[in-house]
Formats: structure tokens, sequence, C-alpha cells
């Protein structure tokens, strides 16, 4: 799939291996070309990518130096918006030097964090921009996601728990300043978990725990903005 207008260039192959897939997009957008409109199409195209639940990635020259993110808004604004559809760029150092200046235009963006990929910058001066690269491993070895844990509190009561509390600091035998402390911290986490005690997060709580800035007003957001690209697209 290829996609050329005066802004930008663009090409999508998909490589299968086996049962799985990977999409891959080269991008060039054109030097002092209308940044709206390139950011606009590239963003119409992750919000297909989302449903196509398999991993993407997507590389090329951008001619936006992202080393400029927090002194141009239109950089950041960028930024802010490929983080919003969970990709990530894996290329952090500068991709073009010359004599006066070192910028970071070439991108390289992967939506997938669970398994290991190893990117980084050829020092070739074959072109005035160094090839960026990555090596994705053609087997699923994903990373061992770490249980997390929250307390639940659905029957806590905060008298019953300080009662106990109090019963129990009753027992504490006062002695040198660090044992104190430490057997009052077993303590006090014993009683806790006898009122509160952990469970494992769901899903939708892990994946809210890790993005606590997103509220229920942005969700809705979030579905009303889908709703309307859908209806453009």
């Amino acid at each position: 799939m290829t996609n050329s207008t005066d802004d930008f260039e663009t090409i999508w192959v998909e490589i299968s291996n086996n049962k799985n897939k990977i999409m891959v997009g080269v991008v060039y957008r054109h030097p002092n070309s209308y940044f709206l409109a390139f950011q606009d199409e590239l963003f119409s195209t992750l919000h297909k990518l989302s449903n196509c639940n398999c991993p993407y990635y997507i590389l090329g020259d951008f001619n936006i130096t992202l080393l400029k993110i927090n002194s141009n808004s239109s950089v950041a604004d960028f930024n802010n918006f490929t983080n919003c559809y969970g990709i990530h760029c894996l290329i952090n150092q500068p991709t073009r030097i010359s004599d006066h200046s070192s910028t970071l235009l070439d991108h390289l963006y992967a939506n997938e964090s669970r398994i290991t990929i190893h990117s980084g910058i050829c020092i070739w001066d074959v072109s005035e921009h160094y090839p960026i690269f990555c090596i994705i491993p053609l087997t699923k070895s994903y990373l061992k996601c770490k249980k997390l844990y929250v307390r639940d509190i659905t029957l806590f009561e905060t008298e019953a728990f300080l009662d106990e509390l109090q019963r129990n600091m009753n027992t504490l035998q006062m002695q040198d300043v660090n044992t104190t402390f430490s057997k009052f911290a077993l303590l006090f986490e014993t009683t806790l978990n006898n009122h509160a005690p952990l469970k494992i997060m769901s899903r939708k709580q892990q994946r809210m725990h890790r993005k606590p800035w997103i509220s229920k007003g942005i969700l809705k957001s979030i579905k009303k903005t889908n709703y309307f690209l859908k209806l453009k697209i």
C-alpha cells in the first residue's frame, strides 16, 4: 500500500511469519511541507492500524526534529499524539549531524512493548543522514508481566480497623528505635491485611494504574473523538 502527496510519501508492507503478521511503514515527509496535513494523515493511518490487532513499525525521514520537543510546540504536540496511540520512538540520538547543528529527523516507532527490541543508529557517512535500525525477534519472547496488587476496601470499616490496631499496639514492647519501628510496621501491615486484604488488579485496573491521568471525562472525549473519526474515514 502506497500513498503519495505533495507533503509526504508512505509505503506499507505486511510481513507474515506463520500465523503472525507485522505491519511496516516507511514514511518520508518533505521539508517545509504542511505539517498539519501530514499529521492528520498519519494519525488517520494509526487509527486504522489500532484495529488490526498486530504489531506495527513506522520509520523514515519525518523531518521533525524530536530534540526540540521542549522548545517547539508543534513537535511537542506531535509527540503527545503518538504517545496517545501507544507508540514510542526507539531512536533518541541525532541522526543528522553537520558543522552547525545536530537533529533527530529520522524516527522509528513501534507499538510493541512486550518484547525486547534492539534499535540504534549506524555511524556511517554514506549519506547526510545516519541509517537507523531495529532488530525484532521472530518468536514471541514476551517479558513476564509483574502482577499488580491493590487493597480491597469494599468491607473496610475505619472504627473496626482502629480498634484492632489499638489492641495490637498494647502488646508492642518498646525496645531500641529500629527494632520497635520494624515490629510496628509488621503489626500495622498485619492488621491492615485483615481489614483491607491485597488482591490482584484486573486488566482494566492495571491499564488505569499505568495511566492515572486518564479520567472518566477523558475516556468520554476519546470515545467521542473516535466516533467522529470513523465517520470521517
